[in-house]
């Protein structure tokens, strides 16, 4: 059994793709033995690498299993080998895995190099006028108009 370390890149129900350090793609199928905790590394929004075992090797498709259960296949039968099941983080993935507050930190101060006015506070605006045709009519119309008495109705 050869091993290999690769970065896990997507995960579906049907396994993981895995791109391996030598470049070539891989798949961990969705039965094999420890997928949970690769699918748990990769929906935390990283590309963690796991030390891999290739298990088949058909042309160019590739079948992996995790070297931790591989290990434990092996003290199972008599063997021992250290554990290194432990994903390690892409160099990319590991700047992003800092605190929540270091990262708020870090928006607050990039929001203010990019927008110079996100302190200050504007001074109020007046409120719009309304348009004459949506004020009623009493106040719209001219005085002329208001002041007359209305008209009886003309009997016919």
């Amino acid at each position: 059994m050869q091993q290999v370390r690769g970065s896990v890149v997507h995960c579906s129900r049907f396994g993981c793709v895995v791109r391996l350090d030598d470049g070539r793609f891989a798949m961990l199928p969705a039965s094999e033995r420890g997928i949970d905790r690769v699918r748990r590394a990769v929906v935390s929004g990283r590309h963690p690498q796991f030390p891999f075992v290739v298990a088949q090797e058909e042309g160019r498709r590739v079948r992996l299993a995790l070297a931790a259960d591989a290990r434990e296949a092996v003290k199972s039968s008599g063997g021992v080998a250290a554990d290194t099941s432990a994903p390690v983080l892409a160099p990319e993935a590991q700047r992003f895995s800092a605190s929540l507050e270091q990262k708020i930190i870090d928006f607050w101060r990039q929001a203010s190099e990019w927008d110079r006015s996100a302190g200050r506070v504007d001074e109020e605006e007046p409120p719009l006028r309304r348009a004459d045709r949506l004020r009623p009519f009493d106040e719209r119309a001219p005085r002329q108009y208001r002041d007359i008495k209305k008209r009886p109705r003309r009997r016919r």
